[in-house]
């Protein structure tokens, strides 16, 4: 029967009571302690956490023996069991040690039990956390069930030997976990250009619902204005399950005033369905495109996620599949991440004269990662230092303004710009301007921005802004982008001609004296 005294379902650290020693035969020792103290921890601010003492616990007289009895509160739920007396009850709960399942499906009984009848005063404690560590103190031996409200429950002991115990809580109540899946990986931040589709993953379980009747299960999502919500790409599943919209969830988009999008993934009587289904994984996709009101830089653009649930056991819910504005509900702490978008910012000059800018002049910028949208993507092969390289089309409609400037949102990769049609009387790049972006993204912080093409162009972190300055030269079309060689040529060319004139002069005049 001892074993019983050292059962437990959550992480269980026992301090143990040590007498005092016994001087002589004839000094009658302390009297052991009969109460004690539980002390849980990850406790959450703000929340109500129960125990009920299920056992009583007796000693003998000379304080050596003890003996547990039915907490009168639980006769009936004993009775009900067909345990109708002290032994059978106890060496029940004692044949369930080491079986988890049974131990879980007992606690949760006990659990149902206790609330269904309200058991309370004397049997029933109850402490409203108000940090991560609540203590329950001097309170009477015996064998109790702990409950933290609207989640889940275990069992512990306090004993003559063991009277204050330690539980740490595993953190059952909801939560929601955020991501950007990125190639089958799951980060908090990444980057992306302008017209890329973002995939976005929540993921929470399905919570214990012991002691409820109806409960409600809301996704609050909401997605900064830089990021388009892409309807109809939303999926649910729960355990190998997939849901079907208007079966099995609803789903409601509102664009607010500030030009964000709120999206409401309401689960469908949620309770009825899964009440059975503790544990099992929620995984909820969608996806969104990036769009010219990405914020560019360190801010990024953010996209945040929770969840609404009921946290009230044993209410009326008035609701029907989401909360009435008076029922009983909580709401997880947000879970943010970020999308972080550049700004490749370019200006056209006069090569001769970099103080004039160049209007009108055409590029397509071009990247060897294929762009994340649903419509596809041109592609071309191009050979890079004699090898081809595949390249796919982000924008073929970037135009210098009259101040030569064009500007384009990018993230990290390598790209190729094209120039497609020169400014009238200049000559058209021959190549184009390469150049590497990479971004080091880190708990949904831009650490560091970096361009390699460092003589061409400029990578500012603070800003988010790579800019470059591409020369455009008038003159005799030559092979390359221009520059001394060209000039040189053309100054050659001049002094031969001369030289030709001259030559053609003196042998006029020769031709004049012979004549």
């Amino acid at each position: 029967m001892k074993r019983l005294l050292s059962m437990v379902v959550a992480a269980l650290v026992t301090v143990c009571y040590a007498a005092a020693p016994v001087a002589a035969a004839s000094v009658t020792p302390p009297a052991p302690p009969s109460k004690g103290s539980i002390e849980i921890a990850n406790t959450i601010a703000g929340k109500s956490y129960d125990i009920y003492r299920i056992f009583d616990m007796t000693l003998s007289a000379d304080n050596v023996h003890f003996a547990y009895t039915i907490n009168p509160a639980f006769k009936a739920f004993f009775d009900n069991k067909g345990l109708t007396d002290r032994a059978a009850a106890v060496n029940y709960v004692y044949s369930l040690e080491n079986k988890e399942s049974e131990i879980t499906a007992f606690s949760n009984e006990v659990k149902t039990f206790a609330l269904a009848n309200n058991v309370g005063t004397g049997v029933k404690f109850t402490q409203v956390a108000t940090g991560t560590v609540t203590v329950f103190n001097d309170i009477p031996l015996g064998y109790y069930l702990f409950y933290p409200e609207g989640t889940s429950n275990g069992l512990c002991n306090l004993t003559s030997t063991d009277p204050n115990s330690k539980i740490e809580l595993k953190g059952d109540y909801p939560s929601v976990g955020k991501s950007i899946v990125e190639s089958g990986d799951k980060k908090q931040g990444e980057s992306y250009s302008l017209g890329d589709t973002v995939t976005y993953q929540l993921d929470a379980k399905v919570p214990d619902m012991t002691g409820f009747t109806k409960y409600f299960f809301v996704f609050n999502d909401k997605l900064s204005k830089g990021l388009t919500f892409n309807d109809n790409s939303d999926s649910i599943k729960i355990g190998s399950s997939t849901l079907l919209r208007g079966t099995d969830y609803t789903i409601t988009k509102t664009v607010n005033a500030d030009g964000s999008t709120s999206i409401k993934l309401v689960l469908i009587d949620f309770y009825n369905k899964y009440k059975d289904k503790h544990g099992l994984d929620i995984v909820v996709t969608y996806s969104a495109t990036i769009n010219s009101d990405a914020v560019v830089g360190p801010e990024g653009n953010s996209n945040e996620a929770s969840i609404v649930y009921s946290n009230k056991p044993n209410t009326n819910y008035k609701g029907v599949n989401e909360p009435a504005d008076d029922d009983p509900v909580d709401e997880t702490p947000n879970d943010t991440v970020k999308v972080f978008v550049f700004d490749l910012s370019t200006t056209k000059v006069n090569g001769d004269n970099t103080s004039e800018k160049l209007a009108d002049a055409e590029f397509a910028l071009w990247t060897t990662k294929a762009p994340k949208n649903l419509t596809g993507a041109v592609t071309m092969t191009y050979k890079d230092n004699g090898t081809d390289v595949t390249l796919y089309q982000l924008t073929a409609s970037l135009k210098t303004d009259k101040d030569g400037k064009f500007d384009y949102k990018i993230g990290a990769g390598k790209y190729y710009l094209f120039e497609t049609k020169a400014p009238a009387g200049f000559n058209l790049l021959t190549e184009p301007l390469v150049f590497t972006v990479t971004a080091t993204i880190e708990d949904n912080e831009l650490k560091n921005l970096t361009v390699d093409n460092t003589a061409a162009l400029r990578a500012d972190k603070d800003t988010g802004v790579i800019s470059t300055s591409i020369q455009n030269f008038s003159g005799i079309a030559l092979p390359g982008t221009g520059g001394s060689g060209t000039k040189l040529f053309i100054m050659g060319g001049g002094i031969l001609m001369c030289g030709s004139i001259v030559g053609m002069l003196i042998s006029g005049k020769r031709k004049a004296k012979k004549s």
